[in-house]
C-alpha cells in the first residue's frame, strides 16, 4: 500500500485532531504544515482543509493527493464560508448535492473524517466544583461564541457556574473583555496539550459547540465521545447530532433551551453517542475503500 501523510495547516486545532484520529485509525503519519513548507516524504498526501498557501507546495509534489474537510462540504456551501469552494473550485456555479459530487468535480477521491472514539476510553476527568461547561474554539464569528456564552449566562441565573474557553487566544482579548463586563465567570485554557484538552473536557457537565457555519465538528465529537451532552449544530449530511441539536444557533433562547437540558436530561449523552458511533463506524468504512482504491 502507498505511504500515506494527513497533512493539517498551521496546527489549527480541528485540522490537527482530524489528522491525528485519521492516522490513528487508517494508519499512516500527519504533519503539520507551516508557510513555505516542503511536502512530505509521502506517496499519498491528504489535506484536512484547503488553504492558497498549499498551491506553491503541491507544484514540488509529484504524488497523489486527496481532498478532505473536517466540515462537511455540502454545510460549507450552505452556509456563510461558501467563498471557500468558490476560490477553490474557480468554477462552482450550483449547490453540489453532496461531498462525493464535490469531489468527483475536484477529479478527488473524498475521504470522510474518520474519528477515533475508542481514544476516550482511557481518558480520566479532572475534578471540578459546582458546574462547569466547556465552549471550545477561538473568537471568530462562526464560532458562535456570543450567543453561546448568552446562553450560558441565561441558564446560570446567578449560580456557581463556570465557563471554560479552549482554543486560540490571540482573538481573545476583546471577546475576554465582554465576558468581564457581563460578570460571566471563566476560565480560559487556550491551547492545550492534547491528553490535558481531554481531562479537562471529560470533567465538564456540558459542552457548547453550536456553530454558525460549520456541522458537527471534531469539537463535538469529542466533548460527545467523553460523556459529555453536548449542544451542537445538526450536520447536513448522515449524522443527527440528536436531542440537543439546536434548529437555530443564533436565537439565544434556542441555545439556552438545549443547554438546560443537557444539564438535567440523563438520557441524552447515551443517544449522542450511539449516533457518534455509528458515524465513526460508517466513515471508517468509506474511508478504508477510498484508500484502497488509491
Amino acid at each position: 500500500m502507498n505511504t500515506i501523510c494527513f497533512a493539517s495547516w498551521h496546527g489549527y486545532a480541528g485540522c490537527v485532531t482530524s489528522c491525528h484520529h485519521a492516522a490513528t485509525v487508517l494508519g499512516g503519519t500527519w504533519v503539520a504544515l507551516e508557510d513555505g513548507a516542503d511536502p512530505p516524504d509521502c506517496d499519498v498526501l491528504v489535506l484536512s482543509s484547503w488553504t492558497d498557501a498549499y498551491a506553491p507546495m503541491l507544484e514540488r509534489f509529484g504524488g497523489k493527493v486527496v481532498g478532505r474537510w473536517h466540515s462537511s462540504l455540502l454545510q460549507t456551501e450552505l452556509s456563510r464560508e461558501g467563498w471557500k469552494l468558490v476560490r477553490l473550485l474557480d468554477r462552482v456555479e450550483t449547490v453540489f448535492a453532496n461531498d462525493a459530487d464535490v469531489a468527483a468535480a475536484l477529479e478527488l477521491i473524498y475521504l470522510p473524517d474518520v474519528f477515533d472514539c475508542a481514544e476516550a476510553a482511557a481518558v480520566i476527568p479532572v475534578e471540578l466544583d459546582g458546574i462547569n461547561v466547556a465552549l471550545p474554539g477561538e473568537p471568530h464569528g462562526r464560532k458562535n461564541l456570543l450567543v453561546q456564552s448568552a446562553a450560558f449566562e441565561r441558564s446560570r441565573a446567578g449560580r456557581n457556574w463556570t465557563l471554560h474557553l479552549f482554543g486560540q487566544t490571540k482573538r481573545r482579548p476583546g471577546y475576554a473583555h465582554w465576558l468581564d463586563l457581563a460578570g460571566v465567570p471563566h476560565a480560559d485554557h487556550g491551547f492545550l496539550a492534547r491528553d490535558e484538552y481531554l481531562a479537562q473536557v471529560a470533567g465538564m457537565d456540558a459542552a457548547l459547540c453550536a456553530s454558525l457555519s460549520e456541522s458537527y465538528g471534531y469539537a463535538a465529537a469529542e466533548a460527545v465521545g467523553l460523556g459529555v451532552p453536548t449542544v451542537a449544530t445538526p450536520a447536513v449530511r448522515s449524522f443527527d447530532a440528536g436531542p440537543l441539536s439546536v434548529r437555530d444557533p443564533s436565537s439565544v433562547v434556542d441555545v439556552t433551551t438545549a443547554l438546560e437540558r443537557a444539564l438535567t436530561d440523563e438520557g441524552v449523552t447515551s443517544v449522542q453517542q450511539e449516533s457518534l458511533h455509528r458515524r465513526a463506524a460508517e466513515n471508517e468504512a468509506v474511508a478504508r475503500v477510498a484508500l484502497r482504491e488509491l
